[in-house]
Formats: structure tokens, sequence, C-alpha cells
């Protein structure tokens, strides 16, 4: 007697990878100094308040990315020397920091990072507020409301498109024409009884890279610019 072959069993299903974690991508706009001797690249110092969700990054492990955004603008081809054939495009000038966000913890860190942050700003302004002079309940309640970070540079990107491949002609019809254009809106603001903006200032980096745009100099200008605009 021939006994009926069993049936094979069924093959297991494979198991499949749980779903990836997503986590948000968030964005703060905040001021920062720079530590230049700290690390291969500089430590970036700042602070963000503990309710901003980015608070919980602070740990040494996740990477953050600050940005310093340059001058940059719309170029009209009607600017350049030669006129056929030419599209608008976008000019801008950008550097990357990235690395690991580790927390400053401690009421001495954190009013030592506050006073030198303060101190940057307050020198570049040409004013005199002093943080040492606040009230130390005042001040403490305040400094409870935020979580200071620190940033050490693992990798410095810059990325500048600046019309590098136009003709020395372009490039000076270029700088002419942005220059009057600047110059106009300064004008037409004290016209109006409005402060003119800070970029016109000949003594803000915007306006002391925008001169130096020409020939082989813009680059280093605008990596220089970057960092003038986060160092102590």
């Amino acid at each position: 007697m021939v006994r009926p072959a069993e049936p094979a069993p069924p093959t297991p299903k494979p198991k499949l990878p749980p779903p990836p974690v997503t986590i948000p991508l968030r964005i703060t706009h905040i001021p920062v100094w720079l530590e230049r001797t700290a690390g291969a690249y500089g430590t970036i110092h700042g602070h963000i308040s503990c309710q901003n969700p980015q608070s919980s990054a602070f740990d040494g492990r996740q990477t953050g990315v600050v940005v310093f955004r340059g001058p940059h603008g719309y170029i009209s081809p009607t600017w350049y020397a030669k006129t056929e054939n030419v599209v608008p495009t976008w000019n801008f000038a950008v550097v990357y920091a990235t690395g690991k966000l580790r927390p400053v913890e401690g009421q001495k860190e954190l009013n030592e990072l506050l006073s030198k942050l303060i101190a940057k700003f307050e020198t570049y302004e040409g004013m005199s507020y002093d943080f040492a002079r606040i009230d130390d309940g005042y001040k403490n309640g305040l400094m409870g409301g935020i979580i200071g970070f620190e940033l050490e540079i693992e990798l410095f990107e810059g990325k500048f498109k600046l019309g590098q491949d136009r003709s020395p002609a372009d490039k000076q019809r270029l700088l002419k024409e942005k220059w009057e254009r600047r110059r106009r809106r300064a004008l037409f603001a004290n016209s109006q009884q409005t402060s003119t903006s800070d970029r016109a200032r000949p003594d803000h980096p915007h306006g002391r890279v925008a001169v130096n745009l020409r020939g082989s100099s813009y680059r280093r200008a605008l990596v220089n610019w970057a960092i003038r605009c986060s160092e102590k």
C-alpha cells in the first residue's frame, strides 16, 4: 500500500525590516559665534528655546548644519555686455558648517556663552550694553528657558554662484548694475524718512564682499565673510 505524499510545509514569509523612523527636518534662525581655535575648523556656539523641538537633538550624536547665507540676488539678462541668447539667473554665496550638536550645561557655562554672543554683536554695532550688569535673579529666570549648544565643525562647505564663467566685461556690468540699484533703493528709503537697509552700509560684511567680486579674489573674500559673520 502506497501512502500519499504529505503536502510540503508552506514557505515562511521573510520578515520585513521595520520602517525607518522619520525625523522631521527643523530649521531655526539664530545668532551664533565661532571659536576658531577649538577643533580643526572651529566650534560654533549658540542657544535656542527649551520649547524648540530641536533642543532634544543636543545629545552629542545628532548632526546639525549651520548655514551662513551671503549676498544673493536676481541677475537680469539686460545687465550683460552682450544681451543676445542669454537668460536670467540668481547668483548667491553660502557656507555650510556641519558637525555634532552638544549641549552646554551648567549656569556658569551658559552665562559665559551668552556674554560672548552679546559682546560680539554689541561690538559690531558700536554699542556698550553690559550683560553682567543684569540682576542675577532676572537673568537666571530667563536662562532657565533656553538651552545652549556647541557644534564642532567636521565639514565646512562653500557654494558660490557669482557668474564665474562670465567675461570680464559682463562681471563689470553686473557690479555696476547692482551698486546702482542699491544706491537708488537707499535714496528712495531716505525720501520716505526710513532708515536705509543695513546691507547698504559700506562697513557691513555684505558691502565689503560686493566690492571684492572682481577677479579671482571673490571666492576668498566670501569665505572670509562667512567666518567674520560668526567669529567672536
